[in-house]
C-alpha cells in the first residue's frame, strides 16, 4: 500500500511539473512571439515614415524621370518589407 501511494504522488509530483514548467514556457513563448511582432510593426512604420521623408526631400531637391523612378523603387523595396 505504501509503495502505491509513493508512486502516486510521484506521478502527481511529475504531473505538476510538467504543468507548471509548460504554462511558463508556453507563456514565455507567446511573451516573446509578441515582442517580436510589436517589434516588427513599430520598425516596418519607422521604415514608411523614413521613406516618405526621403521621397518627398528628393522631389522636392531634384526633378526628372529619374527622380520618379527612384522614389517608386525606394517604395516598392519599403512594400517588400511589410
Amino acid at each position: 500500500m505504501k509503495i502505491m501511494f509513493d508512486e502516486q504522488r510521484q506521478e502527481l509530483e511529475k504531473a505538476l511539473i510538467t504543468l507548471f514548467t509548460a504554462r511558463r514556457a508556453r507563456v514565455s513563448s507567446d511573451t516573446k512571439k509578441n515582442t517580436i511582432q510589436v517589434t516588427r510593426d513599430l520598425t516596418n512604420q519607422e521604415l514608411k515614415e523614413l521613406t516618405k521623408q526621403y521621397s518627398d526631400r528628393l522631389t522636392d531637391s531634384a526633378k526628372g524621370e529619374w527622380v520618379d523612378k527612384a522614389t517608386n523603387v525606394v517604395q516598392k523595396i519599403t512594400e517588400s518589407f511589410s
